[in-house]
């Protein structure tokens, strides 16, 4: 199966085409093929008539002439809008859209325009390409597939996105009855953009009923570099509790509810995990498995509790709550988690650059434990 990408940037050829190729050269299925815009109604012309898997955008398609000579009047976001309007309306095939810019780009306009996040699968910088390549060739194939798998899956409702996760009947009393409920009702059927916009947003992008590889580690007390046993322990004895459903591939991830039932059978301990500290998960987990090649992470200040559940947004190491700051930005659904930066971090500005900030309603604390 060949998964063709076009990729439009006003760049020529000789400009664009590394991009291309920096991202194609990881994935035998994977080809992507570049083009410069066109005037926007023969652009939507040209794209309606070809056959993809998928599209990547430069932001700015308004800078530079094409080959006719010709600078187009739009951007990404306006073809983008477009093409998803087109979609809901059937009147093409709903495919996978990324967008690829530099990152000067992206803090001129795109993170600003928080409206025009929804229309976008995934976003990339072009510096990322060289040194990122592999996981950028791997999510567009597994975007490809995936809107595939959604145009081709039958049903309507809540129970239509709970089946494309894979979860079972008997799963769903763990689950927040309220994932899903916009998709409740008499409407027949979503468009496939917004049922992939929603997994991937709110349960694959973000800590909840789906959790990382760092923050199951962070959870069971583990430190991944140090615990050459780490693997062992993951792939052999929380294997069942792995997310197995769409976009998979490319988004590994955990059930919560299936990490913390495992960790009550595997330890036949009545202490939950959230309850004890590093060092008494990873005691409890080498008595339980005889893997002795694990240890717990050391905090990130001294003095800082180990009982890790989230991780440092600035950091990226295990954190507890008691010891963050709540970071500013669209507030979470009720079934994902906060998002928290470490006071270490909020108090050196860590991630300042780009764009953490520490939530209004912390900024008193925080202008507190600077004076002290």
């Amino acid at each position: 199966m060949t998964i063709k990408y076009i990729y439009i940037d006003d760049q020529p050829s000789s400009a664009a085409s590394p991009y291309a190729k920096g991202i194609e050269q990881h994935h035998q299925q994977l080809t992507v093929c570049h083009q410069q815009p066109i005037e926007f109604s023969a652009q939507l012309r040209n794209l309606r008539q070809e056959e993809y898997s998928g599209l990547i955008l430069d932001l700015r398609l308004d800078e530079l002439k094409n080959s006719s000579g010709k600078v187009t009047e739009y951007r990404a976001t306006a073809l983008a809008q477009e093409l998803r309007t087109r979609a809901t309306e059937k009147r093409i095939t709903d495919v996978p859209i990324a967008l690829l810019s530099t990152n000067i780009k992206f803090k001129a306009s795109f993170e600003k325009d928080d409206t025009s996040h929804d229309l976008f699968d995934a976003v990339y910088t072009k510096e990322s390409v060289l040194e990122d390549g592999v996981r950028i060739s791997q999510e567009l194939v597994c975007l490809a597939k995936g809107y595939i798998l959604i145009n081709e899956s039958k049903g309507t409702n809540r129970d239509f996105v709970l089946g494309l996760l894979n979860l079972k009947v008997d799963d769903f009393g763990f689950i927040d009855p309220r994932l899903g409920s916009e998709f409740e009702g008499e409407r027949k059927r979503f468009p496939v953009h917004e049922y992939a916009r929603f997994i991937l947003r709110y349960l694959l992008n973000s800590s909840g009923p789906l959790i990382s590889e760092k923050v199951l580690a962070a959870r069971l007390g583990i430190d991944i570099e140090s615990s050459n046993d780490w693997e062992k322990l993951r792939d052999k004895f929380f294997c069942q509790c792995q997310y197995d459903g769409i976009f998979n591939e490319a988004w590994p991830r955990w059930w919560m509810f299936k990490v913390e039932k495992t960790w009550q059978t595997l330890t036949d301990s009545n202490a939950s995990l959230r309850g004890l500290d590093a060092h008494e998960r990873v005691e409890n987990l080498i008595k339980a498995t005889k893997l002795k090649n694990l240890f717990s992470p050391a905090p990130i200040e001294q003095g800082y509790s180990t009982k890790f559940w989230t991780l440092c947004k600035g950091f990226q190491k295990p954190l507890d709550p008691i010891d963050g700051l709540l970071v500013s930005g669209r507030p979470p659904e009720p079934w994902q988690d906060k998002c928290y930066l470490s006071i270490k971090a909020a108090l050196e500005r860590v991630g300042r650059n780009e764009g953490l900030k520490v939530h209004p309603l912390e900024r008193s604390r925080l202008s507190e434990l600077k004076g002290k």
